[in-house]
């Protein structure tokens, strides 16, 4: 049966070889603008008519294409067929030229599906020595719904986008659903103390790495999702303590109905309307000595919360008189791969005496009010901790 696996071997060579003339052929479609001239009313819809596909794939093969021309080595790797199309798809999404030859050494015997998880993580221009950010790593998710529910979907959408002001991703749209859905049963009280829902989330005594559990296994929490703990948690204190400690809360129900009814139970970020999924958020960080007291905690929505722990966000000043800043909108340069301003941002101490909080010499659990972004899973969506 040697010959039938050479022939099936031969074939993908060929393809590989196929596609390389395929991404030729698209750029050239694209410079010349034969779409155009044939009266279709975009390059994509070109693309759809002609290879018999969806928009998502043709514009994942334009995509792919354009790259294609930047990087000649996986082109030409392409070309010869010694990686396969859904290989170099994958390449092209991460690597640069400075460091494609590295991913095509790292990945040159894997299937697509190792080299996805490889390139999980890890920012456009990274080597594969370069550490993975859990930050950066998603997840693909795939509903099969009715014309009528997508149509429904969209219309949500569009009103969340104008809610808060801006165009949201698919992880801050779905973590709104998700807190509706666990806000059922208190959707009349907008002053409602009770948590959206909670994980627990554990801190390393040594390192101060945060890590929750999910699925029967462990998830690497992002540094900014494990700050945001800090604003509105309960900590439930040493796990190896031979009595349970007392359960604490960062924000107590009656300073967050008094924060709510001072910001109008409305997120402070100008432009944003949203008065639902509302965070207290500590102005002055805790881990940087941030008092529990009025005017060091202001409402933010959850998607702004998360922007703001994730350093696309700024607040300083005493509430409710505060300063916020975009840093997406006030740089036009040195912005990170994941669209964040390069910038510092700086949180001041506190004024007086008042020192940074202590860290803790233990592992801790909180289990968090507020949401943030979703990581590696959907139930991982992250729940914050004490510092």
């Amino acid at each position: 049966m040697q010959w039938l696996d050479a022939k099936v071997r031969d074939f993908v060579r060929r393809q590989s070889r196929m596609a390389t003339e395929e991404a030729e052929l698209l750029r050239e479609v694209e410079d010349t603008r034969l779409w155009h001239w044939l009266g279709y009313p975009s390059i994509v819809a070109y693309v759809e008519a002609r290879f018999g596909i969806g928009p998502h794939a043709a514009m994942e093969r334009l995509r792919t294409a354009r790259d294609l021309a930047e990087l000649p080595e996986i082109n030409e790797a392409l070309a010869k067929g010694a990686i396969t199309y859904g290989h170099a798809r994958e390449l092209t999404r991460k690597v640069t030229p400075a460091t494609e030859a590295n991913w095509l050494d790292h990945t040159r015997n894997m299937r697509v599906g190792d080299v996805q998880r490889e390139l999980a993580g890890r920012a456009k221009g990274d080597t594969p020595d370069s550490p993975k950010r859990p930050e950066l790593e998603r997840v693909r998710v795939v509903f099969e719904v009715t014309p009528a529910i997508k149509a429904r979907l969209r219309e949500m959408r569009a009103l969340a986008d104008e809610e808060r002001g801006e165009r949201q991703d698919d992880s801050a749209f779905l973590e709104m659903l998700l807190r509706d859905f666990a806000e059922r049963d208190q959707r009349t009280d907008v002053t409602s103390t009770r948590p959206a829902y909670q994980v627990a989330m554990t801190i390393c005594r040594t390192c101060r790495a945060a890590t929750q559990t999910s699925g029967g296994r462990e998830v690497v929490v992002p540094q900014g999702t494990a700050e945001l703990a800090c604003c509105d948690a309960e900590h439930l204190g040493d796990l190896d303590a031979d009595e349970p400690a007392r359960i604490t809360r960062s924000v107590t129900e009656r300073m967050r109905k008094q924060i709510l009814a001072r910001d109008g139970n409305r997120c402070v970020v100008p432009g944003c309307r949203s008065a639902r999924h509302l965070d207290a958020h500590h102005i002055i960080f805790r881990s940087l000595g941030g008092p529990h007291a009025l005017w060091n905690l202001c409402a933010l929505c959850s998607g702004h919360h998360a922007a703001l722990h994730d350093g696309k966000l700024s607040i300083t000043g005493r509430a409710p008189d505060l300063v916020v800043v975009n840093h997406r909108e006030r740089c036009d340069r040195d912005l990170t791969d994941d669209g964040s301003c390069a910038c510092p941002v700086l949180h001041s101490r506190p004024p007086g005496d008042a020192q940074p909080a202590p860290s803790t010499n233990h592992a801790t659990t909180a289990r968090a009010d507020n949401a943030s972004e979703m990581t590696a899973d959907a139930d991982a969506a992250g729940r914050h901790v004490h510092n």
